[in-house]
C-alpha cells in the first residue's frame, strides 16, 4: 500500500469516520471519499500527505474545523470540502496552496469571512482559483464564487 497513488471510495454508502491510517499513504495523489455518510473531522495526518493533488470529501457529514495544517498540502490542486458541516473560519494557511486551482467550500457553516490575504495570494501572477463559499452577511469574500 505504500505506493498506492489513487484511493477511490466515493459513492459507496460508507458510514463512519475517516481512518487516520490513510495519512500513512505517502504516495497518494488522489483521495476520493465524496458522497458517503462520513462523520467526524479530517484526521490531522492527512494534511501531511505532500503528494496529494486531489482531495474530494464533499457531500458527507464531516464536521469540526479545517486545520491550519491545510497549508502543508503543497501539491494540492483540487480540494472539495463542500456540503459538510465544517465550521469556524477558513484558515489563512489556505493561501499557501500555490498549486490550487479548485477549492469548493460552500454549503458548510464557516463564519468570519475569508482573510484578504487568501484572495491576494490566489490572484498573484494573474492566477485564477475557482473558490466557492457561502457569501452570507457574516461570510465576506472578495475572490469567491458565492452560493
Amino acid at each position: 500500500l505504500s505506493s498506492l497513488s489513487n484511493l477511490v471510495l466515493s459513492e459507496n454508502s460508507i458510514f463512519g469516520s475517516i481512518t487516520p491510517s490513510i495519512g500513512s499513504l505517502k504516495s497518494l495523489d488522489s483521495l476520493f471519499l465524496h458522497n458517503n455518510t462520513l462523520v467526524g473531522g479530517i484526521p490531522e495526518n492527512i494534511y501531511g500527505i505532500e503528494s496529494l493533488r486531489r482531495f474530494h470529501i464533499d457531500r458527507n457529514y464531516l464536521s469540526g474545523t479545517i486545520s491550519s495544517s491545510v497549508g502543508d498540502l503543497v501539491a494540492i490542486e483540487d480540494m472539495r470540502i463542500w456540503k459538510n458541516h465544517f465550521e469556524g473560519v477558513i484558515p489563512v494557511e489556505i493561501a499557501l496552496l500555490t498549486n490550487i486551482k479548485k477549492l469548493y467550500a460552500d454549503s458548510n457553516i464557516f463564519t468570519g469571512g475569508v482573510d484578504p490575504f487568501i484572495c491576494q495570494n490566489f490572484r498573484k501572477n494573474n492566477r485564477f482559483v475557482e473558490f466557492t463559499t457561502d457569501c452570507l452577511l457574516e461570510m465576506k469574500c472578495d475572490c469567491c464564487i458565492c452560493f
